[in-house]
């Protein structure tokens, strides 16, 4: 077994007994491309909070994050994002073809994005273009914590569906956060 297809199995694996698993650009044998993130965080610079994307999470307390859905940067973020999505989803030809990118999210140091479920069907993905965060998954009392530096891949079952919130340690940070209309299970492989 190739140490990329060990760590798929991992994935899967965290996926369908947690509901939740991180990965890393290099475990997948990606290269993290500093200079395509600089241009990114560039391009996102000044833009705007999305009018969609703020009625959709009214509910959930925020401070100092920014979700941004212009379209020149949501394109920069679907290329940063797509051999991601092209090695974890290689045995979905359906994932591959109809994942979107959501929205950029960009948060200031001591930035957060509240409790939340995305409750939406796919599988999300948060990947870290840059700055530091803190993911915490669960409820109470059984709360676990992730850091998300840059080139870390954050990925929340469908099924699972799993609470989650996040603060900002380090900013600018910024994530692309994509829907996988598929779900990695071990029956796929």
């Amino acid at each position: 077994m190739s140490p990329v297809d060990a760590e798929l199995a991992r994935i899967t694996t965290e996926l369908e007994s947690r509901g939740f698993a991180q990965t890393f650009f290099e475990r997948l044998d990606l290269t993290y491309d500093e200079t395509a993130a600089q241009r990114i965080r560039a391009a996102c610079e000044d833009k705007p909070s999305s009018k969609a994307a703020l009625e959709l999470t009214e509910l959930v307390d925020k401070d100092g994050i920014t979700i941004v859905q212009d379209e020149a940067c949501m394109e920069d973020g679907r290329d940063f994002v797509r051999p991601i999505v092209d090695i974890l989803f290689r045995d979905s030809s359906r994932a591959r073809e109809k994942w979107s990118a959501y929205a950029l999210n960009c948060y200031e140091t001591g930035g957060h994005f509240g409790e939340h479920r995305d409750s939406i069907g796919a599988t999300v993905l948060i990947v870290s273009v840059t700055g530091h965060r803190e993911l915490s998954i669960g409820e109470q009392p059984k709360v676990e914590r992730l850091t998300m530096p840059p080139g870390s891949i954050t990925l929340l079952d469908a099924e699972h569906d799993p609470v989650h919130a996040v603060r900002c340690t380090e900013g600018p940070s910024i994530s692309v956060v994509l829907d996988v209309p598929d779900m990695l299970r071990s029956s796929y492989r």
